[in-house]
């Protein structure tokens, strides 16, 4: 029987922001994206038929509910992307979800590879110096590219295209305007330091600029990506544009590659939505987080940060926390006779404690928002056009809050009822970042924004009916070793 290694692949891309130039032209588009991304999709040669025939039915669903020929990535348009899902409807939610479906059911190969133009640019710049114990190359190379995205200063990219040498004139005259604009602000301390060593830097900076765009380095990553799946016999098909030169450039890396029609293979079809989908949402992403210009840079994010954990609240405070001290304690004292010692610990654990926890913490952090804002605004002595408040919040409960419903499952608060209600009705509140530390096998990162809210209902469950979470009763464990002096 032949293993996956001894199988032909079949192998499909297509490409997203393609600049096939970097010209002042493409930079000052209204379309301009600063990220390049490609996307493979791949299947053995052998289930072809099935995967084509199977894609042939949602491409005929969608086809008659968007009303058009051919189902690309472009058929949700790009100013739906502005609040992610939230601005969807539901034809394009459910298209996404078909499509994702399908590819992750069927096992589809996945290759998608994001390059950010704006570095390919940098790296040249600053490819005099190397990392070494003092510095390090890679993360200014890094922190310059994320300064001119954040800002795009106008300027500066339209440099690029005069003579090589006014592109770090023209850097420098804007690391010199952002110094001065930003002045002493604490929260600008940072970004000033980054400022000042680019300055140094900018020095004896190469000044001599390769403005046509590299796909090897596609390629290149694509043939890694081969090799850790170990497949050796594939055939890799890219959808056919221009003059040819994507194909010649994947052939020159040592690719097996030729071109074809993307309306006689669905697997162009599928890697071209996958490729736009990633694009598009890197575009909102950017769009919603970069500065229009330096003087536009009056928003403040503010964070804060709490804990709270699973079990009863007394005036003393959390029952965990005084039984892990207690528990501490006895430790600490059956061990100056003993080499080991076990204490159990028992702690009662439920839905209702965890609300009344994290309403206590959450309730108290809001009371305080105008002051905080109050706060950095006398400590940078700068007014703000907006403040952006956002809370981390932390479940600290030992070993989790795990319960049993048919399955182990974990609480992730913003899915919760409780959590839910109170953060819509908190209009002062823009975002929650959620984390469940306390499990190392099973730990939650979560992200919420005022945006998404109605996304969330939909799989909202009731935290305080939740009459008993697991790990009530725990064995804490101690022990004592002799180290040698010799």
């Amino acid at each position: 029987m032949k293993g996956e290694n001894a199988m032909k692949y079949l192998f499909f891309y297509d490409e997203s922001e393609h600049s096939r130039k970097i010209t002042q032209k493409t930079v000052n588009a209204s379309n301009f994206a600063l990220d390049f991304v490609a996307a493979v999709i791949g299947y053995t040669k052998s289930i072809s038929e099935k995967i084509e025939n199977d894609y042939s039915v949602i491409e005929e669903k969608y086809r008659k509910v968007f009303c058009v020929d051919e189902l690309k990535s472009t058929i949700i348009s790009k100013k739906k992307y502005k609040n992610g899902f939230a601005s969807f409807n539901k034809n394009d939610i459910d298209l996404i979800e078909d499509i994702i479906d399908f590819c992750l059911s069927k096992n589809l190969k996945i290759y998608v590879t994001i390059q950010n133009k704006i570095y390919y640019l940098i790296v040249q710049i600053l490819n005099n110096y190397h990392t070494s114990l003092s510095f390090d190359a890679d993360a200014m190379t890094y922190s310059v590219t994320k300064l001119i995205c954040m800002y795009k200063p106008q300027e500066v990219i339209d440099a690029i295209y005069k003579k090589d040498i006014y592109f770090v004139v023209e850097l420098k005259k804007f690391c010199l305007e952002l110094l001065a604009h930003n002045g002493n602000a604490i929260h600008k301390g940072s970004e000033n330091e980054l400022l000042k060593q680019l300055l140094i830097l900018l020095e004896k900076s190469n000044s001599s600029l390769e403005v046509d765009w590299q796909y090897e380095n596609s390629f290149y990553g694509f043939k890694k990506y081969l090799i850790e799946q170990s497949i050796s016999d594939y055939e890799l098909l890219i959808d056919k544009e221009g003059n040819g030169a994507t194909n010649r450039v994947a052939q020159i890396a040592g690719i097996n590659s030729q071109e074809a029609d993307s309306k006689n293979y669905v697997g162009i079809r599928i890697a071209d939505f996958i490729a736009g989908l990633v694009s598009r949402f890197i575009i909102a992403i950017q769009n919603d987080i970069s500065y229009a210009d330096i003087e536009d840079n009056k928003n403040l994010l503010l964070l804060e940060h709490f804990q709270f954990d699973n079990s009863r609240l007394n005036k003393k405070g959390s029952l965990q926390n005084q039984t892990a001290a207690k528990t501490d304690r006895e430790l600490n004292n059956l061990l100056t006779d003993k080499e080991f010692a076990i204490v159990n610990e028992s702690v009662e654990k439920c839905g209702l404690y965890y609300i009344e926890n994290f309403r206590k913490q959450f309730d108290s952090h809001v009371k305080n928002i105008d002051s905080y804002k109050l706060e950095i605004q006398e400590e940078s002595k700068k007014k703000y056009d907006k403040y952006l408040m956002g809370f981390i919040i932390e479940d600290s409960s030992p070993l989790g809050s795990v319960y049993f419903d048919g399955g182990f499952k974990c609480v992730d608060l913003v899915y919760s009822k409780e959590f839910l209600d109170v953060f819509e009705q908190t209009p002062q509140l823009d975002f929650v970042i959620f984390a469940m530390t306390g499990n190392e096998d099973n730990r939650i990162l979560s992200f919420i924004s005022r945006n998404t809210i109605s996304l969330h209902r939909e799989r909202q469950i009731t935290v305080s009916s939740i009459s008993k979470f697991l790990f009530e009763n725990s064995i804490c464990a101690g022990g004592k070793i002799k180290i040698s002096n010799k």
